[in-house]
């Protein structure tokens, strides 16, 4: 597998994981049209540009069928886990929703100073008269 990372990391395959990635997503949710035109457009030029390099490995279609396998392994289990976070974030929701607000008389926190450091004329004044009585 570690071959098949490595070639995963190339430019062509890193956009080809990409797409293909993204095809599988947009499938997963149940927008086929959308998934079958990146796979017409998008997918196909990245295939394009790989089965054109001069340095296309010689096992091209069992590492491209590997490839394409385990990014669909992925978004299963990406979308296993999103299908049992989902209820829990929901839940969390709903508690905090349900948390007593403050009431109506909060009052407006007040403005904060400003940022801007003091003119040094200012701040010797200040410092200056602090140091004084009275």
């Amino acid at each position: 597998m570690t071959s098949l990372t490595a070639l995963a990391l190339d430019a062509p395959w890193f956009e080809l994981t990409k797409f293909y990635r993204r095809i599988c997503w947009l499938r997963s949710g149940g927008h086929g049209r959308a998934a079958e035109t990146v796979k017409a457009t998008e997918l196909a030029a990245a295939l394009s540009s790989i089965r054109r390099a001069p340095d296309e490995p010689a096992d091209f279609e069992a590492r491209l069928r590997a490839l394409l396998l385990a990014e669909e392994k992925r978004i299963a289990e990406a979308m296993a886990f999103v299908g049992s976070l989902a209820p829990m974030v929901a839940n969390s929701i709903r508690a905090q929703a349900a948390l007593p607000s403050v009431g109506g008389n909060a009052q407006p926190l007040p403005r904060p100073r400003s940022l801007a450091p003091p003119d040094i004329a200012n701040f010797i004044d200040t410092m200056l008269s602090q140091g004084q009585p009275g």
